[in-house]
């Protein structure tokens, strides 16, 4: 059986006092556009191919989506020159997961407002843009690069896909804590780290409205922080400040163990 991180009482915080005002009437979307955070993952990226002991560079996209991410870490993957490259995207939606498959994006499906304005950056990245860029085609990134779509919830088990450089989970976490999930939100992190080699990176990233508009979200992304750093040994390297670091990566020397969690 998963156990649970040790976070006691005081650290989970109690829901009932994030109230309806403090949460906003903002509505947030779940769909992982292409380049959102996109300077994100420019950085943990070569983090990742640079440190990380595996023999090739193997990322895994947590909470996929339409896919978006998954094809990102691969454009970026091939402007850092990884020789070797397998990205896996998870998602617990299967309809998702069934258009991630197809490596053509409908513009209103990236979250691309102004689409015309990102023809040219989305083609000089590898992308092609159809039928006046109401279509984005990600074949050209996908060529040569070993990406997988499978659905799987990692808060309720974990998955061996063997040696890991890089998981990064975006905009997922707050909506499982915003719905009070903390255990779940919990075991995903704890299966999210199991993944990793040494020198592997842990993204845990959210866009800045989550931690504005979430308070419940902005104190446990903190304690899990703590917790990571604190408790299980990973080494914060940045984030949006230093009391919230997003980026961890797993000492060489130390091998996280399910038993410290």
């Amino acid at each position: 059986m998963v156990k649970h991180m040790k976070i006691t009482p005081e650290v989970w915080v109690d829901p009932t006092k994030v109230t309806a005002e403090a949460l906003g009437d903002q509505e947030f979307c779940t769909a992982t556009a292409l380049f959102r955070e996109s300077a994100h993952l420019e950085a943990v990226v070569p983090l990742a191919i640079g440190g990380s002991c595996a023999p090739a560079f193997t990322a895994v996209s947590v909470g996929c989506s339409y896919g978006a991410e998954v094809d990102t870490l691969a454009a970026i993957g091939r402007r850092h020159q990884a020789q070797k490259m397998r990205i896996v995207g998870l998602d617990t939606n299967p309809e998702a997961i069934d258009c991630a498959k197809t490596p053509e994006y409908r513009v209103h499906d990236l979250g691309l407002v102004e689409a015309p304005m990102w023809a040219q950056e989305l083609e000089g990245w590898g992308f092609k843009t159809n039928e006046g860029t109401r279509l984005v085609d990600a074949s050209l990134v996908r060529d040569g690069v070993s990406i997988e779509f499978l659905t799987h919830d990692l808060g309720q088990a974990s998955l061996e896909l063997g040696d890991v450089s890089l998981a990064a989970c975006h905009n997922v976490l707050p909506y499982v804590v915003h719905r009070r999930e903390l255990d779940v939100a919990a075991i995903m992190v704890e299966n999210m780290v199991d993944m990793l080699v040494p020198g592997g990176i842990l993204s845990i990233s959210s866009d800045t409205g989550f931690f504005e508009k979430i308070p419940i979200y902005r104190k446990w992304h903190h304690a899990i922080a703590e917790i990571l750093v604190q408790d299980v040994g990973l080494r914060a390297l940045g984030g949006l400040s230093p009391r919230l670091p997003t980026i961890f990566s797993v000492p060489h020397t130390v091998r996280p163990e399910r038993s410290t969690l």
